[in-house]
């Protein structure tokens, strides 16, 4: 169902280079693409510890940290380029990505594990465009509940209240409730410097990974799969992402 909230569609207003990336304007409001492939949800060929994207024979590999960014930034449409060069194998994502002759390119997180402060901040302070066209979003008429054992449990419900999202995270015996509001400053500035810093738990047992969880909840549901105007409660272990990739499909498949 969608209904309810106004919200438009956000580019950047020029090209932004942080680091060996650089984000293009989208004003078409065509959504966000990486290396050329559209970031949707039926691009998704790999949910469990990461989120891969495929179109063809093409594979980018780890997009949500930036996606992330984007989204917590009230980004919804930039074309990603990558412009790495070198691989590191001792990662297991450029592993995949040689094995099938691509080029390290297509390996986009970053290896620190983190969603990056000078990536969010830069796209912060960028300046913006609203395009004149309605975000696509996606709002359940009804409460979807799913569950994974190796996942945990994540259940959301419509709001009635003018916000894209009120979120309530537990994982590892913390606690994060937050409102995802329609207009920037989405989130406290505090807490999104929280989010870019903080480490993903694969890497670190640290209890600062749940605000790194956070921000991948916010990139998954709200990012890619287009969800608003809900409460979100998510009860999450590790491998949240097949658990949330698997919400994205359950509400879609009620609207088809």
């Amino acid at each position: 169902m969608r209904e309810g909230l106004t919200v438009f569609k956000v580019t950047l207003t020029n090209p932004l280079k942080i680091g060996l990336l650089e984000f293009k304007p989208n004003f078409d409001g065509t959504g966000i693409t990486v290396n050329g492939i559209p970031v949707k949800p039926s691009y998704i060929i790999h949910s469990r510890d990461r989120i891969d994207i495929r179109e063809g024979e093409r594979i980018v590999y780890l997009i949500e940290h930036h996606i992330a960014a984007l989204t917590l930034t009230g980004i919804t449409d930039a074309h990603i380029i990558s412009h790495r060069s070198d691989w590191n194998f001792y990662r297991p994502e450029d592993r995949a990505a040689y094995s099938t002759n691509a080029e390290p390119s297509m390996v986009l997180g970053d290896p620190n594990g983190v969603i990056g402060a000078e990536l969010v901040e830069s796209l912060l302070k960028a300046p913006k465009t609203t395009i004149r066209k309605l975000h696509e979003y996606t709002k359940p008429g009804k409460p979807v509940e799913v569950e994974l054992e190796e996942s945990g449990v994540i259940r959301v419900k419509p709001l009635e209240e003018d916000y894209i999202a009120i979120i309530k995270l537990f994982f590892k015996g913390f606690k994060i409730k937050t409102i995802f509001k329609t207009t920037p400053p989405n989130i406290s500035k505090p807490l999104l410097h929280k989010i870019s810093n903080s480490i993903t738990p694969f890497l670190s047992d640290s209890e600062n990974t749940v605000y790194h969880v956070l921000g991948d909840l916010i990139g998954d549901l709200i990012g890619l799969g287009g969800i608003i105007g809900v409460e979100i409660q998510a009860f999450l272990k590790k491998s949240y992402h097949a658990l949330t990739f698997k919400l994205i499909q359950k509400i879609l498949s009620t609207l088809s």
